[in-house]
């Protein structure tokens, strides 16, 4: 009889095991960093890991999670000219942390975090071998950044190309920003699927609500000015919750007071059992994002049978349908209006 087949893990020292260092570039903490942390949990059994962060935020999330952490005297942030103008510093601090023979995974939110940790790698290392992660960058979604810059984005967005020869190859989180990836930089791309948290079907009817779930970021979520689109006499819900905190909170609370059309109530950020806990079952999830990579609190969301209504923007282009997505006002409100009539008919059916 054949002996059963063993996998390997953490502590298994009889399997050849590579040695890797990630850079974590990363100044806040965000779904990207949460779905690191399921990256590398899922190398530990046949990787020799170290991590190198540059921030104080990513060393407090991180040195809890994995037994080798370093945290470098290193805080430049900027345009992505700026970042590649960094890389000497940063190699020079990174030095003594870098050996000759291992794999380097940098890990960034966007492309410009993850610019002067490769280029600094490659400058402390330019001939090293190429291997299957070797020099590659996780990056969760490509940024056109015309949506910030208009005219002078599509600038940026060439630009942006001079910067990244020291990336050999990208890790991304799916399907579709994966082919954006590879048709921008035209550099190999693997794919490593987000995880996610579902929430349970929610027990509990509030009536039809609208929820928005996340971070009160004007730059990319935009939710000040999601508040004003919902404040119109045209949409038929009342109720707007807004579970999240942020940069924009002051912003966020302005357009709440200015409203006349819709209640908004702002819960703050909640853990995912709070939130569990105030869900109802015909909530409705709005998002306004500019850009994003795969929002997971919509799949998770998804799994309770709360649906979403988002912006038309590639991110979301691979979770929903089109007749879940809106460029326009008008096209929101016909959308709220549909979903209004949807949920109140069961009430009809029963008056």
């Amino acid at each position: 009889m054949s002996e059963p087949i063993r996998k390997p893990d953490a502590s298994d020292h009889s399997i050849d095991r590579t040695d890797v260092t990630i850079v974590i570039a990363a100044h806040t903490i965000g779904g990207h960093e949460m779905q690191l942390v399921q990256l590398l949990n899922s190398w530990k059994a046949t990787r020799n890991m170290k991590l190198v962060v540059l921030s104080n935020a990513a060393y407090a999330y991180f040195r809890d999670r994995f037994e080798s952490v370093i945290q470098l005297d290193y805080h430049k942030t900027g345009k992505i000219w700026s970042q590649w103008l960094s890389a000497p510093a940063l190699a020079n601090v990174l030095r003594p942390h870098l050996s000759s023979d291992e794999e380097v995974v940098v890990s960034g939110g966007t492309i410009e975090a993850c610019v002067a940790p490769a280029r600094a790698v490659r400058m402390l290392r330019p001939k090293a071998m190429i291997t299957a992660y070797q020099n590659a960058a996780y990056l969760p979604m490509y940024i056109d950044r015309r949506l910030q810059y208009r005219s002078v984005g599509g600038i940026y967005n060439m630009l942006s190309k001079l910067f990244i020869s020291s990336i050999d190859r990208f890790i991304t989180i799916n399907r579709v920003q994966a082919l954006l990836i590879k048709a921008h930089y035209g550099k190999p791309v693997s794919i490593v699927r987000n995880r996610i948290t579902p929430f349970e079907r929610p027990e509990q009817d509030f009536g039809p609500r609208l929820i928005y779930v996340g971070r009160l970021d004007d730059q990319q979520k935009a939710v000040s000015d999601l508040i004003t689109l919902l404040d119109d006499a045209a949409n038929p819900f009342r109720e707007f919750h807004i579970f999240g905190d942020g940069p924009d909170r002051a912003s966020a609370e302005q357009a709440v007071r200015n409203c006349s059309h819709i209640a908004v109530t702002m819960h703050g950020w909640m853990g995912h059992d709070d939130i569990q806990q105030c869900l109802g079952a015909r909530d409705v999830l709005v998002m306004n994002s500019r850009w994003e990579g795969e929002p997971m609190i919509v799949r998770e969301l998804q799994a309770a049978g709360i649906d979403a209504i988002v912006t038309e923007i590639p991110g979301f282009r691979g979770i929903l349908p089109r007749s879940r997505r809106y460029s326009s006002q008008p096209q929101l409100l016909d959308i709220l209006n549909r979903d209004f009539r949807r949920l109140t008919l069961r009430d009809s059916d029963n008056g």
